[in-house]
């Protein structure tokens, strides 16, 4: 089967208007995904006691849901808290008096 110049144009038309389209709705659902990163605090120690912090910040640019967070320690946890009040931190397992703790965040 040959093919004419014009059916060639035809074909690589239609292969590029796929391609093109395939990459924008690739394009379009990575602009609009949540991109949470984290940053460690700073850490000091108060008598018996150290104290951490853990920074998230979302660059997506749509709302993150359920991030989950893990972390351990060489010592027994013995406060888990948030800066902000209206943020609940669900511990899935392990938690206070263990060495480590995994939780969500909705």
């Amino acid at each position: 089967m040959h093919l004419t110049k014009g059916q060639w144009v035809t074909l690589g038309s239609t292969i590029g208007a796929v391609l093109l389209t395939a990459i924008i709705h690739i394009a379009i659902r990575e602009w609009y995904q949540p991109d949470v990163r984290y940053e460690e605090g700073s850490w000091y120690r108060a008598e018996q006691t150290a104290v951490g912090s853990l920074k998230l910040h979302n660059f997506g640019h749509s709302d993150a849901t359920s991030i989950r967070i893990s972390a351990s320690f060489e010592e027994k946890i013995v406060n888990i808290s948030t800066s902000d009040p209206a943020v609940n931190f669900n511990i899935l397992s392990e938690g206070m008096n263990k060495n480590s703790v995994t939780g969500e965040i909705e």
